[in-house]
């Protein structure tokens, strides 16, 4: 904001009148009619100052064309009176007339040369007509006149900010507190432009210096808020942002970001109270509903985050240009944990307009990584290809040092970034893999990413765990935050990395800017379905099923092609209880978690966001094949089961045909904390997996996307689970993990829809055949790579270090490293 005058020389009078003056001011004082033509007419009876007080005084009580008749009557007594000139300058900026104000006020420094309020008053003109670069040297000509013009100073560094001129905005800022070292908005200011700088040590004392200056200032308590936010001090933001609440009254977006902040850490309740009262402050604000429908999705109130996501997305409707796209991401995700097809449909055109309208924007659309598998291939590239451009930071300058390339060593620097160890990720696995690889030919540079809230229990155990491993050589911990991306990336520089490895299953923005500076000679992508359309990601890890040659020419990385299965789990460590459970069908155990005793069970654990119309179509005919069966499925939000009854019956199926999870067992199906209630498998607990071996015959998800760990935990329970590989990556996860299982596995791999419904049938009448599978999955199961971390590691490492020998070889040409598998399981 730019910084009003507060001098007293705004006006100039003189503090005695005379006995004239008097009889002046009885008559100005006449009726309405008669002010002006009184005020002209005493001028006969009166000097020029005394014409300029009675200006003054009809000016203070607003009656300013009275003021403007004493202001000129003065000026035609005296042709060279620079104070009437400046006071008549002000009425004409109070009625609105700023070229005659303008005119008035460059008559007072024709006069007086040195006159700086003059020079300040036009500068202030000149902004409120946005003419910006004339408001700046009129405000510079004022600093000429009087170098320790603190508001000139500080209106100069607030345009300079607006024009992005951030070391000149420093300077003034600088100069108007040294000369009122007092000045508490001066320091906010200046704070606000260490921010931008992204000097956040600077900025936060900047505006503690304010705050100890006007201890009631609302809004330095508010700038404090954002900079400890951006310092990822979310409990101090807090305090800040709760004082500002103080000081300033109900200010929307104070309580806006007090939730993000308490969303941050974990405090959902919290969070959700200040969406709410930010709603209610400001019953118009989309990002609002949109952040409470996001807290109340993680609390699990599903209705309610629909809700609110729908209240967002009608609202940024009136304003969709300027929309951030991640309102429209949010509902549409939200439709699908609904199974709400119907609206879908009816928005999808204008959604994917909008998408299309904010790639050419250059908008950011991070956020529709979530559904990029619902997308046209050709769209989620394009989407792909914007964010990468998007995060580069590098300017086309790579950090890695060329002598890398030729340089001898004793074995080879691995970087690895990642950013938490959640449930069923490789994250989640990688200490157990860097535990297999060997100290003598590898060497590990972890660099863990992460956000304050990240640090639970299971997050210490595997940090824990890393840095005690002999083959990680650096274990490095910081904050994910938008201004650190280039000081990792001269971290990993300077310690010589080889390969970066990025193991985030999305790449995050943070972990594209890191990548984009090219801190290492190769840099591959790992966890990934899809391709990252960025140039600076040389290689994707996968193998040959689930990115077969024909995938090949959509990508536009290389390939890493590992001789098992890319899908990575430590079973065979980790979950050696299930090996416990009993190896056939039990009625008794059924009965336990509520499920019939002898009816064929058809399951599928999906997320609810999985599930399609086609496949729900595919279920109906499954279960009209066989009589007597039942399909099992999680217990979703109540939406969502909503929504799936109506499905069912429209198809003319008995839903008492269809059976939700009982609360016992309700979380069977994906990734979520026990009993959350929107269909999710805690992979953790024996007992789920017990309930899980009741069914006769899984059903993956395919053909768009494949449940990748909960298709594997089926698996490794020995319960037959078809798939069907698509075209797309993200749904031949489940074909890559049966195929590891042996030659006969692959007859749970169907090519086409109804071929996967006939084996379905077929397992399901027949228990016998049912039976031998179980038999053989067993069998496979701990003979199998695709439990084994140790032979994965192993494969891991050989592939690392062919891939850098052929580097090394071919330096720019690129090609795609297909790895081999000997009998010692070396590559």
């Amino acid at each position: 904001m730019i910084v009003q005058q507060k001098r007293s020389s705004m006006f100039h009078c003189n503090t005695r009148l005379s006995i004239s003056l008097l009889v002046l001011l009885s008559e100005c004082l006449a009726t309405s009619r008669k002010q002006q033509k009184g005020c002209v007419g005493a001028s006969l009876k009166a000097n020029s100052h005394e014409l300029l007080s009675v200006g003054l005084y009809h000016q203070t009580a607003g009656r300013l064309q009275v003021a403007q008749a004493c202001y000129e009557a003065a000026i035609r007594r005296k042709k060279d009176f620079a104070t009437a000139y400046f006071n008549l300058g002000t009425v004409f900026s109070a009625k609105g007339e700023d070229q005659k104000a303008i005119d008035a006020f460059r008559k007072v420094i024709h006069i007086q040369p040195k006159y700086a309020t003059a020079h300040y008053n036009i500068g202030n003109i000149f902004y409120k007509l946005n003419m910006v670069d004339e408001a700046i040297s009129s405000f510079k000509e004022a600093i000429s006149v009087d170098p320790t013009y603190v508001h000139a100073h500080a209106n100069v560094a607030t345009l300079l900010h607006l024009k992005g001129d951030l070391q000149g905005a420093k300077k003034h800022h600088q100069a108007s507190i040294r000369s009122d070292p007092g000045f508490s908005d001066g320091w906010m200011n200046l704070g606000n432009v260490f921010r931008s700088l992204g000097e956040l040590e600077a900025s936060v004392q900047a505006y503690e210096t304010a705050a100890s200056l006007k201890p009631d200032h609302g809004m330095v308590y508010y700038n404090l808020g954002i900079a400890l936010w951006e310092q990822g001090e979310f409990e101090k933001a807090i305090s800040a942002y709760t004082l500002s609440l103080t000081f300033s009254g109900k200010l929307a977006s104070a309580y806006y970001n007090l939730g993000m902040c308490y969303q941050q850490l974990g405090r959902l309740q919290e969070s959700r109270w200040s969406f709410q009262n930010a709603t209610q402050i400001s019953p118009h604000s989309y990002e609002a509903y949109n952040n409470l429908g996001a807290v109340l999705e993680q609390l699990g109130s599903i209705p309610e985050a629909i809700m609110a996501y729908s209240s967002a997305f009608r609202l940024a409707q009136k304003n969709w240009s300027s929309v951030h796209i991640s309102i429209i991401a949010n509902y549409y995700t939200s439709l699908q944990t609904a199974c709400n097809w119907k609206e879908m449909e009816s928005i999808r055109a204008e959604v994917l307009e909008r998408v299309n309208t904010g790639i050419d924007a250059n908008e950011d659309l991070q956020p529709f990584n979530c559904v990029l598998y619902r997308l046209d291939e050709s769209l989620a590239r394009r989407i792909a290809r914007h964010q990468a451009a998007m995060y580069d930071i590098s300017n086309n300058v790579h950090l890695y040092q060329d002598s890398i390339l030729q340089a001898n060593f004793r074995n080879l620097q691995v970087g690895i970034l990642l950013d938490n160890f959640r449930n069923g990720t490789f994250q989640q696995y990688l200490p157990s893999v860097c535990d297999g690889l060997s100290a003598q030919r590898l060497s590990i540079n972890v660099y863990l990413l992460k956000s304050k809230n990240a640090q639970n229990d299971a997050f210490l155990m595997s940090s824990k765990r890393f840095k005690s491993l002999r083959v990680v050589n650096q274990f490095y911990e910081g904050t994910e935050n938008r201004r650190s991306a280039l000081q990792i990336g001269k971290t990993i520089s300077g310690e010589k990395v080889h390969v970066l490895i990025d193991v985030v299953e999305r790449s995050s923005p943070f972990h594209l800017s890191v990548m984009s500076l090219r801190s290492a000679p190769v840099q591959i992508h790992l966890g990934s379905m899809l391709t990252q359309e960025a140039d600076y990601i040389n290689y994707l890890l996968s193998d040959v099923i689930i990115s077969p040659p024909e995938a090949v020419p959509t990508s536009s990385e290389k390939f890493v092609y590992l001789p098992l299965s890319v899908i990575l789990n430590d079973f065979k460590l980790s979950r050696q209880g299930v090996l416990d459970l009993p190896s056939q069908h039990v009625p008794k155990m059924r009965s336990r978690f509520g499920l019939p005793e002898m009816a064929p069970l058809v399951c599928s654990f999906c997320e609810a966001n999985k599930i399609t119309r086609e496949l729900v179509d595919s279920w109906v005919r499954i279960l009209k094949r066989v009589d007597g069966s039942v399909l099992w499925i999680p217990r979703y939000n109540p939406l969502a089961e909503e929504n799936l009854r109506v499905e069912f019956k429209r198809r003319g199926l008995n839903i008492s045909r269809v059976l939700f999870s009982p609360p016992e067992v309700r979380c069977l199906g994906g990734k979520c904390t026990r009993h959350a209630g929107n269909g999710s498998l805690v992979l953790s607990d024996m007992e789920y997996l017990a309930a899980a071996l009741c069914a006769d015959v899984v059903l993956d998800t395919g053909p768009d996307i494949s449940s990748s760990a909960t298709f594997g935990s089926m698996l490794w329970a020995a319960i037959p689970s078809l798939t069907m590989p698509g075209f797309k990556m993200s749904s031949r996860s489940g074909a890559s993990q049966v195929l590891s299982l042996g030659r006969a596995a692959a007859f749970l791999v169907a090519r086409t829809t109804s071929e996967l419904e006939d084996i379905a049938v077929m397992l399901a009448h027949n228990s016998d055949t049912t039976e031998r599978f179980r038999s053989y999955l067993r069998h496979q199961r701990t003979r199998s790579e695709l439990f084994d971390v140790e032979i994965w590691a192993n494969a891991f490492q050989s592939s690392l270090l062919l891939l850098w020998e052929h580097f090394v070889a071919s330096q720019d040409a690129l090609m795609h490293i297909v790895a081999t598998k000997v009998d010692d399981g070396e590559v």
